[in-house]
């Protein structure tokens, strides 16, 4: 048992989540996808599916795809969601946004085409940093979250992300931020999250707004994300319910910093930022 509240956000930590993932999403090496994408290895696992790297035979090159669990698509409604999602996640073109090029479906999987990065999640990094007694500085938090702010700002024009949390931050090899996996907690329902008890990690990252079911979510609910995301970069606890200021947890964290993130974490988005451009 892992007492840390961080584990928490693992899908692999909770309940019945490893088999139920490996059941339904194995795939062996050498199968191949819409008569087009031959499977290499799996190469990562969370609430939504497992990732595979795959050979793209028009073109040669390796690809991610990210297979989503038959499980979230049972209604024909839930398969219209993440399909129209991932039409807009194709049409998101930002450095900051890892590239999706194509959502095909090949009889019971539905999965998204995706450009293959090397590096690692946030959430490994800041595991990495714990496991050797290291904090994370505070001008690398900024420019971390600052790289998903120029992301979000731009992808805000299209959707709402919803699901930002270090799970679906990727840092490449040479330092890039990739922001991953946009609208595709869209697709769960309440029930669906409740049940599997796949947004226990994820829930404290959510907007109160999102928590309570609100159909007007729009980005100023990422931005609660991002600021229990800083709160945690910073401080190493995630943030719930009432907490005290960074600043008064460490007084090396500068107060114009600390207040940001109070503001981030304000209970009605009306008193976060206007948009993330001003954060």
């Amino acid at each position: 048992s892992n007492s840390s509240p961080l584990s928490q956000t693992k899908m692999a930590d909770l309940p019945g989540m490893g088999s139920q993932i490996d059941a339904s999403l194995e795939l062996t090496a050498g199968t191949i996808l819409s008569n087009r994408y031959t499977i290499e290895e799996q190469i990562g696992a969370g609430g939504m599916g497992a990732v595979y790297q795959a050979t793209d035979s028009t073109t040669g090159e390796p690809v991610a795809i990210k297979l989503l669990l038959p499980s979230l698509l049972t209604n024909p409604r839930a398969q219209e969601r993440f399909m129209d999602e991932a039409r807009i996640s194709q049409k998101l073109s930002h450095p900051n946004i890892v590239n999706v090029y194509d959502v095909q479906q090949d009889g019971d999987y539905y999965f998204l085409i995706m450009e293959l990065l090397e590096g690692q999640d946030l959430r490994g990094y800041l595991d990495n940093l714990k496991l050797t007694r290291q904090e994370l500085n505070q001008s690398e938090a900024i420019r971390i979250v600052s790289d998903v702010c120029d992301a979000l700002n731009y992808a805000h024009d299209f959707t709402v992300h919803r699901d930002i949390k270090p799970e679906n931050i990727w840092l490449t090899g040479e330092g890039k931020v990739k922001v991953m996996d946009f609208g595709i907690a869209q697709i769960q329902s309440t029930s669906q999250r409740t049940k599997t008890g796949a947004a226990m990690g994820t829930a404290y990252y959510m907007a109160p707004e999102q928590l309570q079911g609100r159909t007007d979510i729009d980005g100023r609910a990422d931005q609660y994300a991002l600021g229990v995301l800083l709160y945690e970069m910073l401080s190493g606890q995630i943030p719930a319910g009432r907490v005290d200021s960074l600043h008064k947890l460490n007084k090396g964290i500068s107060k114009k910093l600390s207040l940001t993130v109070d503001k981030l974490l304000s209970g009605q988005a009306a008193q976060r930022f206007a948009n993330t451009q001003e954060l």
